[in-house]
C-alpha cells in the first residue's frame, strides 16, 4: 500500500491514512404500505402490463464542482472540469452513466445495457485549456445475466478513467435481481469517488426515484488502497 502511493505521488492526511483501513456499508430497505402490497392482487389491476413488468435502473458518476485539481504535481493537465451540478436524475452532464432496462415481455425476458461516458477537459496550471477526449464505454458491460419467466438478474459492472492521464479507475459493480411479481433487490460496491447516484423507474411509475447516492471523499480514493462503499436496497 505505502509503495503504490509513493509511486503515484500521493500523500494521504492522517485521517485519510485511518480511513484507508476501514470499509463503509450502506443498507436500506424499501417498506410499502399497505395500499400498494405487492402480493395485493386488486393493486395489479389497475396497471397496465407494461408498468407490471418494466424498469429502467440508471447509474451515473459525476464530478460536482467547477474545476477539478489533478493530485499529480508533474502532470501538464494541473486542472480538469467537473460537471458543475448536484444530484439529479437527467442532467446531461456526468462522468459515465449507464441505464439498464429489464422487461418481462410477451415475447420473453430481457435486460439491456445503454451507455455513455462524458467529454474529459484538461487545463493547465493557469487553466488554460490544452486538450479534451472521451474514455472509452468498454468498460461498462453486463455480466453473469439471467432471464427467467419470473426473475431476471444481471451484474453491472464498471471501470472507466481519464482518457487524458495515467490514473485509477472509477470503479464500481451493482447486482440488480428483479422479479415479475414487482420486488427488487439491488446491492453493489464503489470507490468513494467521484459522486455517484443510483435511480430506478419502477413499474408503476412514470419517474426515477432514487435508489442511492453517495458523495465523493475526493479523487485521491479512486486509488485501490482506499475502502470501497458497499450499499444495498430491497423493496421485500
Amino acid at each position: 500500500m505505502d509503495a503504490y502511493l509513493k509511486e503515484q505521488k500521493i500523500n494521504p492526511t492522517s485521517s485519510e491514512a485511518k480511513a484507508l483501513q476501514y470499509d463503509e456499508l450502506s443498507i436500506e430497505k424499501e417498506i410499502l404500505g399497505t395500499s400498494t402490497y405487492i402480493h395485493d392482487p386488486s393493486y395489479y389491476s389497475g396497471l397496465s402490463t407494461t408498468q407490471k413488468k418494466q424498469w429502467t435502473l440508471r447509474y451515473t458518476t459525476f464530478l460536482s464542482g467547477h474545476w477539478v485539481k489533478n493530485e499529480n504535481s508533474t502532470s501538464k493537465y494541473r486542472y480538469f472540469t467537473g460537471d458543475d451540478r448536484g444530484y439529479s436524475t437527467s442532467s446531461s452532464k456526468y462522468r459515465t452513466r449507464a441505464d439498464v432496462n429489464v422487461c418481462f415481455c410477451s415475447s420473453g425476458s430481457s435486460a439491456g445495457l445503454s451507455r455513455s461516458v462524458g467529454l474529459t477537459h484538461g487545463y493547465s496550471k493557469k487553466k488554460k485549456f490544452l486538450k479534451k477526449a472521451r474514455a472509452s464505454a468498454n468498460g461498462i458491460y453486463l455480466t453473469n445475466l439471467s432471464l427467467g419467466k419470473s426473475k431476471i438478474q444481471f451484474t453491472l459492472r464498471h471501470a472507466v478513467g481519464n482518457p487524458l492521464v495515467y490514473a485509477p479507475t472509477i470503479d464500481y459493480y451493482v447486482v440488480g435481481t428483479f422479479y415479475k411479481n414487482g420486488r427488487y433487490k439491488l446491492s453493489g460496491s464503489h470507490d468513494h469517488a467521484p459522486h455517484h447516484e443510483v435511480y430506478l423507474k419502477g413499474y408503476n411509475s412514470s419517474s426515477f426515484k432514487t435508489m442511492y447516492k453517495s458523495a465523493s471523499n475526493g479523487l485521491l480514493w479512486l486509488a485501490p488502497p482506499y475502502p470501497d462503499v458497499s450499499w444495498s436496497k430491497s423493496n421485500f
